[in-house]
């Protein structure tokens, strides 16, 4: 596991009938499927700077109706171990 960046972000859709907000839940997939296809995120690899930039921008999706909000991003680190040991021999 390497070190890396973890994004969150969510849309939903309220309404009286379910089936009916289902539906636009539905439509609402493929907005931000398109947005993001648009924003260069293939799914799997998304850069930094990526996040940032959906999460400014997204007012695209809300003007097309979509109820989008996104988190912040979480950093994760796993060789602190390594790094521990790198700050100790320097402060020797």
């Amino acid at each position: 596991m390497a070190s890396g960046t973890i994004s969150s972000a969510s849309f939903s859709k309220r309404g009286t009938d379910s089936a009916a907000a289902y539906k636009q839940l539905k439509e609402d997939l493929v907005k931000v499927e398109k947005y993001l296809v648009a924003k260069g995120v293939d799914g799997k690899n998304i850069l930094v700077y990526q996040v940032g930039t959906i999460s400014m921008e997204s007012s695209e999706l809300i003007d097309q109706g979509v109820e989008f909000s996104s988190g912040a991003p979480e950093y994760y680190y796993t060789k602190l171990d390594e790094l521990k040991i790198e700050m100790l021999t320097h402060n020797s």
